[in-house]
Protein backbone atom coordinates (compact mmCIF):
# COMPACT_ATOMS: atom_id res chain seq x y z
CA UNK A 1 0.00 0.00 0.00
CA UNK A 2 2.08 2.88 -1.24
CA UNK A 3 -1.25 5.81 -0.34
CA UNK A 4 -4.12 6.30 1.24
CA UNK A 5 -6.71 9.21 -0.84
CA UNK A 6 -9.90 8.65 0.86
CA UNK A 7 -12.11 6.93 3.25
CA UNK A 8 -15.89 7.14 3.01
CA UNK A 9 -18.87 5.62 4.07
CA UNK A 10 -21.76 7.23 2.29
CA UNK A 11 -25.69 6.79 3.06
CA UNK A 12 -27.31 7.85 0.15
CA UNK A 13 -30.63 8.16 -0.60
CA UNK A 14 -32.49 5.66 -2.45
CA UNK A 15 -33.07 8.08 -6.27
CA UNK A 16 -28.95 9.35 -5.96
CA UNK A 17 -27.27 9.02 -8.59
CA UNK A 18 -23.86 10.23 -9.41
CA UNK A 19 -22.77 10.88 -12.98
CA UNK A 20 -18.88 9.32 -12.92
CA UNK A 21 -15.50 10.28 -12.65
CA UNK A 22 -12.23 8.52 -13.79
CA UNK A 23 -9.21 8.91 -11.34
CA UNK A 24 -5.31 7.94 -11.49
CA UNK A 25 -6.03 5.69 -8.44
CA UNK A 26 -7.89 2.29 -7.02
CA UNK A 27 -10.97 2.49 -5.59
CA UNK A 28 -13.19 0.16 -4.36
CA UNK A 29 -17.28 0.18 -3.24
CA UNK A 30 -18.53 -2.13 -0.96
CA UNK A 31 -22.37 -2.35 -0.21
CA UNK A 32 -22.93 -2.28 3.63
CA UNK A 33 -27.39 -2.25 2.76
CA UNK A 34 -29.29 -1.45 0.19
CA UNK A 35 -28.32 -2.09 -3.37
CA UNK A 36 -27.42 -0.02 -6.51
CA UNK A 37 -25.76 0.30 -9.83
CA UNK A 38 -22.29 0.55 -10.71
CA UNK A 39 -20.77 1.33 -14.19
CA UNK A 40 -17.01 0.10 -14.71
CA UNK A 41 -16.28 1.57 -18.04
CA UNK A 42 -18.69 0.41 -20.63
CA UNK A 43 -20.18 -2.49 -18.08
CA UNK A 44 -23.29 -2.02 -15.85
CA UNK A 45 -23.07 -4.08 -12.52
CA UNK A 46 -26.06 -4.42 -9.99
CA UNK A 47 -24.58 -4.52 -6.87
CA UNK A 48 -26.24 -5.94 -3.85
CA UNK A 49 -26.01 -5.75 0.11
CA UNK A 50 -22.19 -7.91 0.64
CA UNK A 51 -20.70 -7.72 -2.78
CA UNK A 52 -17.76 -5.40 -3.59
CA UNK A 53 -16.27 -3.65 -6.66
CA UNK A 54 -12.96 -2.88 -7.67
CA UNK A 55 -12.20 0.69 -10.33
CA UNK A 56 -8.79 0.50 -11.76
CA UNK A 57 -6.69 3.51 -12.09
CA UNK A 58 -8.09 5.39 -15.30
CA UNK A 59 -11.56 3.51 -15.41
CA UNK A 60 -14.62 5.64 -15.76
CA UNK A 61 -16.99 4.82 -13.41
CA UNK A 62 -20.53 6.05 -12.18
CA UNK A 63 -23.32 4.96 -10.17
CA UNK A 64 -26.98 5.32 -8.83
CA UNK A 65 -29.45 4.11 -6.61
CA UNK A 66 -32.60 1.53 -8.01
CA UNK A 67 -35.25 4.67 -6.41
CA UNK A 68 -36.48 1.84 -3.88
CA UNK A 69 -33.99 1.17 -1.64
CA UNK A 70 -31.62 2.98 -0.08
CA UNK A 71 -28.09 2.07 -0.27
CA UNK A 72 -25.15 2.22 2.51
CA UNK A 73 -21.67 2.13 1.00
CA UNK A 74 -17.79 2.24 1.85
CA UNK A 75 -15.72 3.58 -0.77
CA UNK A 76 -12.06 3.31 -0.13
CA UNK A 77 -9.62 4.78 -2.50
CA UNK A 78 -5.56 4.06 -2.13
CA UNK A 79 -2.37 3.61 -4.78
CA UNK A 80 -0.85 0.83 -4.79
CA UNK A 81 1.82 -0.12 -7.83
CA UNK A 82 1.90 -4.40 -6.95
CA UNK A 83 1.78 -6.51 -10.11
CA UNK A 84 -1.04 -8.69 -8.36
CA UNK A 85 -3.46 -5.75 -8.33
CA UNK A 86 -4.50 -7.61 -11.53
CA UNK A 87 -6.61 -10.01 -10.02
CA UNK A 88 -9.01 -7.31 -9.29
CA UNK A 89 -9.55 -5.39 -12.21
CA UNK A 90 -13.09 -5.63 -13.80
CA UNK A 91 -13.85 -8.21 -10.45
CA UNK A 92 -17.28 -8.26 -8.41
CA UNK A 93 -16.59 -9.98 -5.39
CA UNK A 94 -18.52 -11.11 -2.28
CA UNK A 95 -17.22 -10.25 1.38
CA UNK A 96 -17.44 -12.98 4.05
CA UNK A 97 -17.23 -12.02 8.05
CA UNK A 98 -13.82 -11.43 7.95
CA UNK A 99 -13.71 -9.31 5.24
CA UNK A 100 -16.48 -7.12 7.11
CA UNK A 101 -14.57 -6.85 10.38
CA UNK A 102 -11.35 -5.60 8.43
CA UNK A 103 -13.84 -2.62 6.25
CA UNK A 104 -15.27 -2.16 9.88
CA UNK A 105 -11.60 -1.51 10.99
CA UNK A 106 -10.75 0.76 7.92
CA UNK A 107 -13.99 3.33 8.76
CA UNK A 108 -13.22 3.49 12.32
CA UNK A 109 -9.91 4.38 12.23
CA UNK A 110 -10.21 6.29 9.09
CA UNK A 111 -13.09 8.34 11.21
CA UNK A 112 -10.30 8.50 14.24
CA UNK A 113 -7.17 9.17 12.25
CA UNK A 114 -8.97 11.99 9.86
CA UNK A 115 -11.02 15.40 10.26
CA UNK A 116 -12.38 15.47 7.24
CA UNK A 117 -16.19 13.77 7.08
CA UNK A 118 -16.64 10.72 6.07
CA UNK A 119 -20.04 11.54 4.57
CA UNK A 120 -18.21 14.31 1.77
CA UNK A 121 -17.84 13.43 -1.46
CA UNK A 122 -16.18 16.24 -2.52
CA UNK A 123 -12.81 14.83 -0.20
CA UNK A 124 -9.97 16.22 -2.60
CA UNK A 125 -7.55 15.21 0.48
CA UNK A 126 -7.27 13.88 3.96
CA UNK A 127 -6.93 16.25 6.67
CA UNK A 128 -5.19 14.42 9.81
CA UNK A 129 -7.17 14.56 13.35
CA UNK A 130 -5.44 16.27 15.93
CA UNK A 131 -4.76 13.86 18.54
CA UNK A 132 -5.33 11.03 15.78
CA UNK A 133 -4.47 7.94 17.82
CA UNK A 134 -1.27 6.12 17.60
CA UNK A 135 -0.86 4.04 13.76
CA UNK A 136 -3.77 4.90 12.88
CA UNK A 137 -2.94 5.70 9.39
CA UNK A 138 -0.93 2.44 9.19
CA UNK A 139 -3.75 0.38 10.48
CA UNK A 140 -6.04 1.53 7.45
CA UNK A 141 -3.07 0.51 5.33
CA UNK A 142 -2.63 -2.62 6.77
CA UNK A 143 -6.19 -3.65 7.15
CA UNK A 144 -6.63 -2.69 2.69
CA UNK A 145 -3.73 -5.07 2.26
CA UNK A 146 -5.10 -7.76 4.39
CA UNK A 147 -8.16 -7.42 2.61
CA UNK A 148 -6.82 -7.86 -0.61
CA UNK A 149 -4.43 -10.55 0.06
CA UNK A 150 -7.70 -12.35 1.48
CA UNK A 151 -9.44 -11.93 -1.99
CA UNK A 152 -6.14 -13.22 -3.44
CA UNK A 153 -5.41 -16.29 -1.68
CA UNK A 154 -8.83 -17.55 -1.70
CA UNK A 155 -9.04 -17.35 -5.68
CA UNK A 156 -10.96 -15.94 -8.01
CA UNK A 157 -13.68 -18.58 -7.54
CA UNK A 158 -13.46 -18.21 -3.97
CA UNK A 159 -13.62 -14.57 -3.46
CA UNK A 160 -16.88 -14.76 -5.30
CA UNK A 161 -18.63 -16.83 -2.33
CA UNK A 162 -19.16 -15.70 1.11
CA UNK A 163 -16.68 -16.37 3.38
CA UNK A 164 -17.10 -19.93 5.51
CA UNK A 165 -17.71 -19.10 8.57
CA UNK A 166 -15.36 -20.38 11.60
CA UNK A 167 -15.13 -24.21 12.03
CA UNK A 168 -14.83 -23.35 16.30
CA UNK A 169 -18.48 -25.10 16.98
CA UNK A 170 -18.16 -22.17 20.17
CA UNK A 171 -17.83 -19.77 17.89
CA UNK A 172 -20.10 -20.95 14.76
CA UNK A 173 -22.73 -21.07 18.34
CA UNK A 174 -22.83 -18.35 19.07
CA UNK A 175 -23.00 -16.54 15.80
CA UNK A 176 -25.75 -18.51 15.11
CA UNK A 177 -27.42 -17.47 18.03
CA UNK A 178 -26.81 -13.75 17.34
CA UNK A 179 -27.79 -14.20 14.03
CA UNK A 180 -31.49 -15.71 15.18
CA UNK A 181 -31.84 -13.38 17.97
CA UNK A 182 -31.04 -10.40 15.03
CA UNK A 183 -33.86 -11.70 13.01
CA UNK A 184 -36.31 -11.88 15.55
CA UNK A 185 -35.50 -8.03 16.35
CA UNK A 186 -35.88 -6.97 12.85
CA UNK A 187 -39.36 -8.93 12.19
CA UNK A 188 -40.32 -7.01 15.20
CA UNK A 189 -38.86 -3.74 14.52
CA UNK A 190 -42.21 -2.32 14.81
CA UNK A 191 -42.98 -3.93 18.44
CA UNK A 192 -42.02 -1.92 21.89
CA UNK A 193 -40.06 -5.04 23.03
CA UNK A 194 -38.24 -5.33 26.26
CA UNK A 195 -35.86 -7.66 27.62
CA UNK A 196 -38.32 -9.83 29.02
CA UNK A 197 -39.87 -10.34 25.70
CA UNK A 198 -36.64 -10.77 24.03
CA UNK A 199 -35.50 -13.81 26.80
CA UNK A 200 -38.61 -15.05 26.88
CA UNK A 201 -39.38 -15.49 22.88
CA UNK A 202 -36.13 -16.59 22.10
CA UNK A 203 -36.20 -19.05 25.38
CA UNK A 204 -32.64 -17.44 26.58
CA UNK A 205 -31.67 -16.22 30.10
CA UNK A 206 -30.85 -12.63 30.15
CA UNK A 207 -27.20 -12.73 31.56
CA UNK A 208 -26.60 -14.88 28.58
CA UNK A 209 -28.32 -13.15 26.15
CA UNK A 210 -26.44 -9.57 27.53
CA UNK A 211 -23.62 -11.60 27.35
CA UNK A 212 -23.01 -12.52 24.14
CA UNK A 213 -24.37 -9.58 22.98
CA UNK A 214 -21.84 -6.94 24.58
CA UNK A 215 -18.81 -9.75 23.03
CA UNK A 216 -20.39 -9.60 19.57
CA UNK A 217 -22.03 -5.95 19.21
CA UNK A 218 -20.01 -4.58 22.03
CA UNK A 219 -23.37 -3.65 23.68
CA UNK A 220 -26.76 -5.00 25.16
CA UNK A 221 -29.30 -6.51 23.27
CA UNK A 222 -31.91 -3.60 24.14
CA UNK A 223 -29.18 -1.10 22.64
CA UNK A 224 -28.82 -2.88 19.28
CA UNK A 225 -32.35 -3.04 18.97
CA UNK A 226 -32.62 0.42 19.75
CA UNK A 227 -29.85 0.55 16.95
CA UNK A 228 -31.57 -1.11 14.52
CA UNK A 229 -34.74 1.01 15.02
CA UNK A 230 -32.50 4.37 14.15
CA UNK A 231 -30.81 2.41 10.68
CA UNK A 232 -34.88 1.68 9.76
CA UNK A 233 -35.56 5.22 10.18
CA UNK A 234 -32.77 6.42 8.03
CA UNK A 235 -33.03 3.79 5.43
CA UNK A 236 -36.88 5.14 5.60
CA UNK A 237 -35.62 9.00 5.48
CA UNK A 238 -33.19 8.85 2.71
CA UNK A 239 -36.13 6.53 0.38
CA UNK A 240 -38.83 9.62 1.18
CA UNK A 241 -41.54 7.10 0.71
CA UNK A 242 -42.69 8.33 5.00
CA UNK A 243 -42.81 11.60 6.89
CA UNK A 244 -41.32 11.76 10.53
CA UNK A 245 -44.79 11.24 12.38
CA UNK A 246 -45.48 8.11 10.41
CA UNK A 247 -41.49 7.04 10.92
CA UNK A 248 -42.20 7.31 14.10
CA UNK A 249 -45.39 5.20 14.37
CA UNK A 250 -44.04 2.13 11.80
CA UNK A 251 -40.70 1.75 14.63
CA UNK A 252 -43.13 1.51 17.80
CA UNK A 253 -42.38 5.03 19.14
CA UNK A 254 -44.73 6.64 21.23
CA UNK A 255 -44.39 9.70 19.98
CA UNK A 256 -42.60 11.70 17.14
CA UNK A 257 -40.88 13.81 20.14
CA UNK A 258 -39.26 10.36 21.89
CA UNK A 259 -38.51 9.36 18.35
CA UNK A 260 -36.57 13.07 17.75
CA UNK A 261 -34.90 12.44 21.09
CA UNK A 262 -33.39 8.65 20.58
CA UNK A 263 -32.32 9.56 16.95
CA UNK A 264 -30.33 12.59 18.14
CA UNK A 265 -28.88 10.96 20.93
CA UNK A 266 -28.22 7.44 18.49
CA UNK A 267 -26.44 9.78 15.45
CA UNK A 268 -25.93 13.00 16.99
CA UNK A 269 -28.43 14.72 14.57
CA UNK A 270 -32.22 15.33 14.87
CA UNK A 271 -34.18 13.34 11.88
CA UNK A 272 -34.41 16.57 10.12
CA UNK A 273 -31.02 17.47 10.17
CA UNK A 274 -30.40 13.90 9.30
CA UNK A 275 -32.56 14.51 5.73
CA UNK A 276 -31.09 17.70 5.33
CA UNK A 277 -27.55 16.50 5.00
CA UNK A 278 -28.96 13.48 2.56
CA UNK A 279 -29.74 16.21 0.55
CA UNK A 280 -26.59 18.15 0.69
CA UNK A 281 -24.85 15.04 -0.15
CA UNK A 282 -27.03 14.28 -2.55
CA UNK A 283 -26.39 17.20 -4.65
CA UNK A 284 -22.79 17.79 -4.23
CA UNK A 285 -21.88 14.95 -6.73
CA UNK A 286 -24.52 16.60 -9.35
CA UNK A 287 -23.05 18.46 -12.54
CA UNK A 288 -22.18 21.69 -12.17
CA UNK A 289 -24.55 23.99 -13.57
CA UNK A 290 -22.17 26.82 -14.11
CA UNK A 291 -19.93 26.06 -17.09
CA UNK A 292 -23.32 23.94 -18.51
CA UNK A 293 -25.38 27.65 -18.67
CA UNK A 294 -22.80 29.55 -20.27
CA UNK A 295 -22.29 26.93 -22.84
CA UNK A 296 -25.94 27.00 -22.99
CA UNK A 297 -26.24 31.15 -23.65
CA UNK A 298 -23.42 30.80 -25.88
CA UNK A 299 -25.43 28.59 -28.16
CA UNK A 300 -29.06 30.48 -27.41
CA UNK A 301 -30.49 27.70 -25.57
CA UNK A 302 -31.60 30.11 -22.79
CA UNK A 303 -32.16 33.60 -23.10
CA UNK A 304 -29.88 35.72 -22.29
CA UNK A 305 -31.11 37.43 -18.89
CA UNK A 306 -29.95 35.47 -15.85
CA UNK A 307 -31.20 32.20 -15.10
CA UNK A 308 -33.24 31.66 -12.16
CA UNK A 309 -34.94 28.10 -10.83
CA UNK A 310 -38.72 28.12 -10.59
CA UNK A 311 -38.98 26.98 -7.22
CA UNK A 312 -37.37 27.95 -4.02
CA UNK A 313 -37.08 25.11 -1.35
CA UNK A 314 -37.80 26.17 2.30
CA UNK A 315 -38.34 23.97 5.51
CA UNK A 316 -38.82 21.08 2.96
CA UNK A 317 -42.07 23.03 1.30
CA UNK A 318 -41.34 24.00 -2.38
CA UNK A 319 -42.65 28.02 -3.57
CA UNK A 320 -43.13 29.03 -7.05
CA UNK A 321 -40.86 32.20 -7.62
CA UNK A 322 -43.22 33.66 -10.01
CA UNK A 323 -46.09 33.65 -8.39
CA UNK A 324 -45.32 35.19 -4.92
CA UNK A 325 -42.68 37.02 -2.80
CA UNK A 326 -41.15 34.98 -0.46
CA UNK A 327 -40.02 37.80 1.90
CA UNK A 328 -41.49 40.85 3.56
CA UNK A 329 -41.37 44.38 1.96
CA UNK A 330 -42.72 47.53 1.91
CA UNK A 331 -43.20 48.00 -1.56
CA UNK A 332 -45.74 44.82 -1.09
CA UNK A 333 -46.80 45.84 2.37
CA UNK A 334 -50.10 47.12 2.89
CA UNK A 335 -52.22 46.51 -0.41
CA UNK A 336 -55.20 48.82 -0.53
CA UNK A 337 -58.45 46.72 -0.55
CA UNK A 338 -61.69 49.28 -0.01
CA UNK A 339 -63.41 46.18 1.34
CA UNK A 340 -64.60 45.83 5.40
CA UNK A 341 -63.34 42.67 7.36
CA UNK A 342 -65.80 44.27 9.94
CA UNK A 343 -69.05 45.20 8.70
CA UNK A 344 -70.10 42.93 5.78
CA UNK A 345 -70.80 44.72 2.69
CA UNK A 346 -69.30 48.14 3.72
CA UNK A 347 -66.98 50.12 1.45
CA UNK A 348 -64.17 52.17 2.44
CA UNK A 349 -64.23 55.54 0.89
CA UNK A 350 -60.97 56.38 -1.51
CA UNK A 351 -59.44 59.15 1.07
CA UNK A 352 -60.21 56.61 4.39
CA UNK A 353 -57.75 53.86 2.33
CA UNK A 354 -54.79 56.67 1.12
CA UNK A 355 -54.87 57.61 4.89
CA UNK A 356 -55.34 54.25 6.35
CA UNK A 357 -52.05 53.10 4.25
CA UNK A 358 -49.90 56.00 4.78
CA UNK A 359 -50.36 54.87 8.69
CA UNK A 360 -49.90 51.47 7.78
CA UNK A 361 -46.46 52.37 6.01
CA UNK A 362 -45.56 54.65 8.96
CA UNK A 363 -46.14 52.08 11.35
CA UNK A 364 -43.98 49.49 8.97
CA UNK A 365 -41.24 52.10 9.51
CA UNK A 366 -41.95 51.92 12.78
CA UNK A 367 -41.60 48.40 13.35
CA UNK A 368 -38.45 47.96 11.23
CA UNK A 369 -36.45 50.34 13.45
CA UNK A 370 -37.55 49.07 16.58
CA UNK A 371 -36.14 45.45 15.06
CA UNK A 372 -32.83 47.37 14.40
CA UNK A 373 -32.38 48.41 17.84
CA UNK A 374 -32.65 44.79 19.31
CA UNK A 375 -30.06 43.32 20.66
CA UNK A 376 -29.38 39.69 18.21
CA UNK A 377 -27.45 38.34 21.29
CA UNK A 378 -29.70 39.46 23.60
CA UNK A 379 -32.58 37.70 21.57
CA UNK A 380 -30.53 34.13 21.03
CA UNK A 381 -30.36 34.44 24.76
CA UNK A 382 -34.33 34.51 25.49
CA UNK A 383 -34.68 31.81 23.15
CA UNK A 384 -31.83 29.47 24.68
CA UNK A 385 -33.33 30.41 28.00
CA UNK A 386 -37.31 29.63 27.10
CA UNK A 387 -35.82 25.86 25.72
CA UNK A 388 -33.88 25.76 28.86
CA UNK A 389 -37.59 26.18 31.00
CA UNK A 390 -39.54 24.26 28.82
CA UNK A 391 -37.45 21.48 27.12
CA UNK A 392 -40.44 19.54 25.80
CA UNK A 393 -39.64 22.13 22.29
CA UNK A 394 -37.33 21.21 19.54
CA UNK A 395 -36.25 22.48 16.75
CA UNK A 396 -37.52 21.12 13.12
CA UNK A 397 -35.73 21.18 9.55
CA UNK A 398 -38.63 20.14 7.68
CA UNK A 399 -41.74 21.13 8.03
CA UNK A 400 -43.38 18.32 6.42
CA UNK A 401 -42.53 16.43 9.59
CA UNK A 402 -45.46 18.38 11.06
CA UNK A 403 -48.32 17.24 9.18
CA UNK A 404 -51.30 16.29 10.91
CA UNK A 405 -49.23 17.10 14.12
CA UNK A 406 -50.91 18.69 17.13
CA UNK A 407 -49.29 21.06 19.59
CA UNK A 408 -47.48 24.30 19.99
CA UNK A 409 -45.01 26.11 17.86
CA UNK A 410 -42.15 28.89 17.84
CA UNK A 411 -41.62 30.74 14.51
CA UNK A 412 -38.47 32.75 14.74
CA UNK A 413 -37.50 35.44 12.56
CA UNK A 414 -33.68 35.77 13.32
CA UNK A 415 -33.54 38.85 10.94
CA UNK A 416 -35.91 40.76 13.21
CA UNK A 417 -34.80 39.30 16.33
CA UNK A 418 -38.44 38.33 16.65
CA UNK A 419 -40.54 34.91 17.29
CA UNK A 420 -43.80 33.67 17.37
CA UNK A 421 -45.71 31.55 19.49
CA UNK A 422 -48.75 29.63 18.33
CA UNK A 423 -50.63 26.02 18.77
CA UNK A 424 -52.58 24.15 16.48
CA UNK A 425 -54.12 20.87 15.82
CA UNK A 426 -51.82 20.70 12.53
CA UNK A 427 -48.48 22.44 12.94
CA UNK A 428 -48.04 22.05 9.12
CA UNK A 429 -51.17 23.24 7.84
CA UNK A 430 -51.14 26.46 10.34
CA UNK A 431 -47.40 27.46 9.71
CA UNK A 432 -48.21 27.36 5.91
CA UNK A 433 -51.42 29.68 6.51
CA UNK A 434 -49.21 31.87 7.90
CA UNK A 435 -47.08 32.34 5.44
CA UNK A 436 -49.71 32.26 2.44
CA UNK A 437 -52.50 34.32 4.27
CA UNK A 438 -52.82 37.74 3.14
CA UNK A 439 -53.91 39.98 6.32
CA UNK A 440 -57.33 42.20 6.02
CA UNK A 441 -55.85 45.57 4.75
CA UNK A 442 -58.00 46.99 7.24
CA UNK A 443 -56.50 45.07 10.27
CA UNK A 444 -53.16 45.74 9.63
CA UNK A 445 -52.92 48.58 12.61
CA UNK A 446 -53.66 46.76 15.70
CA UNK A 447 -53.74 49.53 18.46
CA UNK A 448 -52.74 52.86 16.73
CA UNK A 449 -49.83 54.03 14.60
CA UNK A 450 -47.60 54.35 17.02
CA UNK A 451 -47.75 50.79 18.48
CA UNK A 452 -49.26 48.22 16.53
CA UNK A 453 -47.03 45.31 16.52
CA UNK A 454 -46.54 43.94 12.68
CA UNK A 455 -49.03 40.62 12.57
CA UNK A 456 -47.22 37.30 12.00
CA UNK A 457 -49.43 36.84 9.09
CA UNK A 458 -47.22 39.68 7.67
CA UNK A 459 -44.24 38.27 7.10
CA UNK A 460 -43.37 35.68 4.27
CA UNK A 461 -41.57 32.23 4.37
CA UNK A 462 -38.31 33.23 4.29
CA UNK A 463 -38.74 36.00 6.64
CA UNK A 464 -38.75 32.40 8.92
CA UNK A 465 -35.36 31.22 9.65
CA UNK A 466 -35.83 28.47 12.70
CA UNK A 467 -39.02 26.48 13.85
CA UNK A 468 -39.47 24.80 17.25
CA UNK A 469 -42.72 22.14 18.13
CA UNK A 470 -43.91 20.54 21.22
CA UNK A 471 -46.01 18.07 20.16
CA UNK A 472 -49.18 17.96 22.28
CA UNK A 473 -52.82 16.41 22.09
CA UNK A 474 -53.73 19.52 24.76
CA UNK A 475 -53.68 22.52 22.67
CA UNK A 476 -54.39 26.08 23.84
CA UNK A 477 -54.28 25.25 27.74
CA UNK A 478 -50.32 26.30 27.78
CA UNK A 479 -49.75 28.62 24.86
CA UNK A 480 -50.71 31.82 27.68
CA UNK A 481 -48.11 30.51 29.80
CA UNK A 482 -45.26 30.04 26.68
CA UNK A 483 -45.99 33.92 25.86
CA UNK A 484 -45.60 35.30 29.49
CA UNK A 485 -42.15 33.39 29.70
CA UNK A 486 -40.72 34.73 26.59
CA UNK A 487 -39.76 38.84 26.79
CA UNK A 488 -42.64 40.82 24.90
CA UNK A 489 -39.83 43.01 22.99
CA UNK A 490 -38.99 39.63 21.28
CA UNK A 491 -42.55 38.70 20.16
CA UNK A 492 -44.87 39.13 17.64
CA UNK A 493 -48.23 37.77 19.16
CA UNK A 494 -51.01 40.41 19.00
CA UNK A 495 -53.16 38.78 21.68
CA UNK A 496 -52.94 36.94 24.69
CA UNK A 497 -52.32 33.28 24.31
CA UNK A 498 -55.57 30.85 24.66
CA UNK A 499 -58.90 29.98 22.77
CA UNK A 500 -60.56 33.37 21.72
CA UNK A 501 -64.39 33.32 21.87
CA UNK A 502 -64.70 36.08 19.35
CA UNK A 503 -63.16 38.61 17.69
CA UNK A 504 -63.85 41.27 20.73
CA UNK A 505 -62.45 38.58 22.66
CA UNK A 506 -59.24 38.61 21.01
CA UNK A 507 -59.06 42.67 20.92
CA UNK A 508 -59.72 42.82 24.58
CA UNK A 509 -56.52 40.59 24.97
CA UNK A 510 -54.50 42.96 22.53
CA UNK A 511 -50.78 43.59 22.87
CA UNK A 512 -49.19 46.30 21.37
CA UNK A 513 -45.39 47.86 22.29
CA UNK A 514 -44.06 51.00 22.36
CA UNK A 515 -42.34 52.12 19.39
CA UNK A 516 -41.08 55.73 19.35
Amino acid sequence: MDDIVSVHYFEYSSNYYFEGERHDFWEFLYVDKGELDVRAGDVVQHLKKGQIIFHKPGEFHALSANGVVAPNLVVVGFVCHGEAMRFFENRVLSVGDSGRALLARIVEEGEAAFSTPLNDPQTMQLARREGAPFGAEQLIGSSIEQLLIGFIRRGADEAAAAAKPTSLIRERTQQEFIDRVSKYLEDNIAKRLTLSDICRDNLVGRSYLQKIFREKTGGGAMEYFGTLKIDAAKRMIREGTHNFTEIAALLGYNSIHYFSRHFKKVTGMTPSEYASSVKILATKNRVDTSSFLETSKTANYFPDEPFQLPFTNHFGVQFRNASCELAISRETYAEIDNKSSFTKGKIYSDDYCQKHRENCLKNFDLNMNFFKSLSHQEFEEAITTFLKEFPDFFEIKLLTECREVSGYYIMVLDNFCQAYIGTSKDIYKRIRSHWSTTLNFDRLIFGNVNNSIIAIDCFKALDTTRIFISPSSDTFSREDEYIKAFPSKFLLNRTSGGRKESFADAISSGKTRKLL
